[in-house]
């Protein structure tokens, strides 16, 4: 992190986020069927995981103040619109993805499926890690804005309206569902399943979402920026009903936020209340109006706070005047053609390479003539991979071998063999 703040390389990542975000909408689809017939599919997963990886870079490095506010104000607007579109993701497309990741599919079907089909779920499965990673890069964004410049502070608040973005996913989250009768959730990277006991134990994305509300709707300069309708005066109401005894105890800090929302439905003047909730003394300056007449801004009775909003540039000068159909042609032709099958051939050595030095380890068969499972290496592997339970012992060498998906049958030596069971390792 470090190094990225000190070479001034946080607006590079975020400026090669926007691009592979653009490759990905506007090139992807032109490649598609020559990606999933015609290159190696460790190709194509490495095209689409770059921008969840530099979205998870990000999302590592931004938890630091000091690299949010080594970045531009420019750079700065396009990620806040970045994690917007991701926040629009996960309330929509994100649910069909936890829906579909949750059928059961027989090995026949896995069989029958084809490269295009293989290749988009690879591109959901990336689409959802950058959504997540999205998540947490807004919570980021909101917990330094106080040291922000404050045009990002405006796009949150007004361009975008982050707060309305975040309360469907407290509601409906896509990251929880119901599978055969139990509940799952999306806990470090896969699908748990969830006991009774457990299921008002605070999930790691749904504190994402109350940090971030939280954090919106505090800050005394982002509450004088907005302008609580009588619609979104609704819907934050609802937040009450998910505001519970165990979610006060796991975050403590939301029982400002539970003040707040007390004071917003008996018509409280907020603004006056501000050392009560944790802002800062000339709060009282900065408060709006929470009254049953509708917002300030609206009604003419509060003077407009927006006289002029910086507009990011970068992504529209990515994607603006840009052949995309010349360009994946040029891509097709230069990167996937014969460069992906010389990389593919390449990569097929080494791993290769790696398989036979692994299996010069193997102790050669102590009975002459006899056959051992090492002599048919193509039999060996199909044997493991159609087996229930992928492991086979040796039974001239003491020697097990397990089925790998890339490198196929390994060895593993197992110096108490006896001790383990009939069938694992």
């Amino acid at each position: 992190m470090e190094a990225l703040v000190s070479h001034g390389k946080v607006d590079v990542l975020i400026h090669s986020l926007l691009v592979a975000e653009a490759w990905r909408e506007r090139v992807f689809p032109l490649l598609r069927e020559h990606l999933a017939r015609r290159v190696d599919s460790a190709i194509s997963w490495s095209l689409l995981f770059h921008e969840t990886a530099l979205a998870n870079l990000l999302e590592v490095a931004l938890f630091h103040r000091c690299a949010c506010e080594a970045a531009s104000e420019d750079m700065l607007l396009e990620l806040a619109d970045w994690a917007y579109r991701k926040l629009t993701y996960l309330n929509t497309d994100a649910h069909k993805h936890s829906a579909d990741t949750a059928k059961d599919r027989s090995a026949r079907q896995l069989l029958d499926l084809g490269p295009e089909e293989h290749l988009d779920e690879q591109l959901g499965e990336v689409t959802w890690g950058a959504g997540m990673c999205g998540l947490t890069i807004m919570r980021y964004l909101a917990e330094h804005l106080g040291s922000l410049p404050l045009g990002v502070m405006a796009r949150l608040v007004s361009a975008n309206d982050t707060i309305m973005a975040l309360m469907p996913l407290v509601a409906q989250p896509p990251w929880a569902r119901t599978h055969k009768g139990k509940m799952e959730r999306y806990i470090q990277g896969y699908w748990q399943v969830v006991e009774p006991a457990d299921r008002l134990q605070l999930a790691l994305p749904d504190a994402q979402v109350w940090l971030a509300l939280h954090n919106l709707l505090l800050e005394p300069a982002c509450r004088a920026k907005y302008d609580p309708d009588e619609y979104r005066r609704e819907a934050l109401q609802k937040l009450r009903r998910h505001m519970h005894e165990p979610l006060l105890d796991q975050l403590p800090v939301l029982k400002d936020l539970q003040r707040l929302l007390d004071e917003m439905a008996v018509g409280a003047d907020s603004g006056a209340h501000d050392t009560r909730l944790g802002s800062s003394g000339d709060g009282a300056d900065q408060g709006i109006s929470y009254r049953a007449g509708g917002g300030g801004a609206r009604n003419g009775r509060q003077a407009a706070h927006l006289i002029l909003e910086q507009v990011p540039t970068a992504r529209e000068a990515i994607t603006r005047g840009r052949d995309w159909p010349a360009l994946a042609a040029h891509i097709r032709e230069r990167w996937l053609g014969d460069e992906a099958r010389r990389l593919a051939r390449k990569r097929a050595e080494h791993m290769l390479k790696s398989f036979e030095f692994m299996c010069s380890l193997e102790p050669e068969g102590k009975q002459r003539g006899s056959r051992s499972c090492s002599q048919d290496g193509l039999a060996l592997q199909l044997r493991l991979k159609r087996a229930a339970k992928p492991v086979e012992r040796d039974p001239v060498a003491g020697v097990w071998y397990v089925y790998h998906p890339v490198g196929g049958a390994i060895t593993m030596r197992v110096k108490q063999a006896d001790r383990v069971g009939g069938g694992g390792v």
